[in-house]
């Protein structure tokens, strides 16, 4: 697919998105995921690697295929397994237990898919912890749209820095005397912290390097259990003991998507190869939008071809199997710098 059809095909689901959204009434909740979007392909922009195309589809997955599948799987629940909704109990466990869990777990889960799926391809070595938590914030915020068209977009806080910000979107805050009581980040930015944590682990070898992904998703879920459940019990209630650290949340969530952006754009700088630094100076950018596009590609691919230099330093045993994909990165970046150099 040729780069001016791929942009055709995003400018088309690009306006349906927003036709639907504005005839759903939820524009603005719709514009909050683009600032966003915007807003961490900004910051990301040194470590990301994953196509534009693809976090455009995989957003297109959580308000489409993930919402409806968690609706299926919770409406088998709560028929067969559950008080009935009209009763206290029923709300209650529908609410407060079955919600946060089917929706975390269910939102992980296409990522923990992509990761598998991965493994047997060049995206393995050559993405880093920054795509796996963009495409956890693509998911998420197509799950959360899909949440505001059936119930109204979510009400914050008072706008500042990240409650009410396109810099954590759509973060939940419930408020007592004016102030932040119990917060939850938003699906879009848990699902994105999952992602990262999940991203986590091509830096780790020990057995223990998907406990993170698993303290994320126990910890994403608790606060939206909380969140759900902060008006059936007593504030005095040892549930609310954790509330607290509820408000750092979003702080830490932005806090670890930069700091990993930052990790990441030194880890391709380190010890670069002679290779890589000669195709980063042959990259010129020039003043027309073909040679635009095609040296934003040509980054790209410096940035895989960085990240999978930087997976063989550390997995040595996998050369011989990356040494035809690095191939074909070399070959691409020969074509782009080519183009680049006519330019």
């Amino acid at each position: 697919m040729s780069r001016w059809i791929r942009l055709a095909y995003f400018a088309v689901w690009f306006v349906f998105a927003l036709v639907l959204h504005f005839a759903l009434g939820v524009l603005p909740a719709f514009g909050v995921v683009v600032a966003s979007a915007i807003v961490y392909l900004l910051i990301t922009l040194p470590a990301r690697t994953i196509p534009l195309l693809s976090l455009f589809i995989l957003f297109f997955a959580g308000l489409l295929i993930v919402s409806h599948v968690t609706l299926v799987i919770q409406f088998v629940i709560q028929k067969l397994f559950l008080p009935p909704l009209w009763s206290n109990d029923g709300l209650f466990w529908a609410s407060v237990i079955l919600a946060p869990i089917s929706e975390e777990l269910l939102k992980l889960a296409p990522l923990v898919l992509l990761v598998l799926i991965w493994n047997g391809t060049r995206a393995r070595a050559t993405f880093s912890a920054t795509d796996v938590m963009l495409c956890g914030l693509a998911i998420g915020a197509g799950f959360e749209l899909f949440e505001d068209m059936l119930g109204g977009p979510a009400r914050t806080y008072a706008w500042s820095l990240v409650y009410g910000s396109p810099v954590v979107p759509s973060v939940e805050v419930a408020t007592t005397r004016g102030r932040p009581d119990v917060v939850f980040i938003g699906h879009a930015a848990s699902t994105a912290f999952m992602g990262l944590a999940l991203g986590w682990a091509r830096y780790f070898k020990t057995p223990l390097r998907y406990a993170p992904v698993l303290i994320a998703l126990t910890w994403m879920t608790w606060t939206h259990l909380l969140y759900n459940g902060q008006e059936d019990f007593a504030r005095g209630h040892f549930f609310f003991l954790t509330a607290p650290l509820t408000w750092m949340t979003p702080w830490f969530f932005f806090l670890a998507a930069l700091g990993t952006a930052l990790f990441e754009w030194f880890l391709r700088h380190y010890r670069a190869t002679p290779v890589e630094r000669a195709y980063a100076q042959r990259a010129r950018l020039s003043l027309n939008l073909g040679s635009f596009f095609t040296w934003l590609e040509t980054r790209r691919l410096l940035r895989q071809l960085a990240y999978a230099r930087i997976w063989v330093r550390a997995n040595r045993g996998d050369r011989e199997k990356l040494e035809p994909r690095v191939r074909d990165i070399v070959t691409q970046l020969e074509n782009n710098v080519a183009q680049l150099t006519r330019a």
